[in-house]
């Protein structure tokens, strides 16, 4: 898709993003980074949950493709490694499109890795920081927060997925992101589908969900908000 609207339409660059991102900021800053390429983020994991070995380095949620023929032999080698081989799942050394990145920096010499703090907080990361009113970590602003395996019921409960997260996370970071999804979904069911619930969830019974609710409270991951 990247290289296609490259070809399509005359771009001087593209930008992936994943769906689940949300900006409170300008993505300016980021893009101004680049001097060469391709610019592609990393995980930045907490150690605790630290998944390198088998989701890889980097993070294919923001990346950055200039269209010139070092940025399209990246994008040619990518495509047809994925065509080889792609799936959900980590196997001999890879993990669905992601894992084919960790060796960029090496393979090509026109990829730069993002170095602000801004761009890139996740679940998987956010603990490393001190979070702030803005949102902000570490008195850097948020430009981009991954909301990865948030998940939205029917119910109108929210579950923020199962990281352990700060009360000042949840505050100023997620509590944000799911005003904007309820403004979003007023919006779209007044102006073009009364019925639409798009993404929203309806929670399956089990006889073990409140077991599991249970054991995310005491590891600290009960992350679930009734709004």
């Amino acid at each position: 898709m990247i290289r296609y609207v490259l070809d399509t339409y005359g771009l001087a660059e593209v930008t992936y993003l994943d769906a689940d991102l949300f900006f409170f900021d300008n993505p300016k800053i980021l893009l101004d980074e680049l001097k060469t390429s391709v610019m592609i983020t990393e995980h930045r994991y907490f150690e605790k949950y630290d998944a390198t070995a088998t989701a890889g380095r980097y993070c294919v949620q923001f990346m950055t493709f200039k269209s010139d023929p070092a940025s399209k032999n990246v994008l040619s080698w990518w495509q047809e490694r994925c065509l080889e081989w792609c799936y959900a799942r980590a196997e001999d050394g890879k993990y669905g499109d992601q894992k084919y990145l960790d060796d960029w920096t090496d393979r090509f010499d026109c990829v730069h890795v993002l170095q602000h703090v801004g761009g890139g907080v996740a679940p998987w990361n956010v603990q490393r920081y001190k979070v702030g009113k803005g949102p902000r970590v570490d008195d850097v602003a948020i430009v981009f927060y991954h909301f990865h395996n948030l998940k939205w019921f029917s119910t109108g409960a929210f579950d923020m997925g199962g990281y352990k997260l700060s009360p000042k996370a949840v505050e100023y970071i997620y509590h944000p992101y799911m005003d904007a999804l309820d403004r979003s979904l007023a919006l779209i069911r007044e102006k073009c589908d009364a019925s639409f619930r798009g993404g929203i969830q309806i929670e399956k019974a089990h006889w073990k969900n409140p077991l599991r609710r249970i054991l995310r409270r005491v590891k600290g991951t009960y992350n679930v908000i009734q709004r």
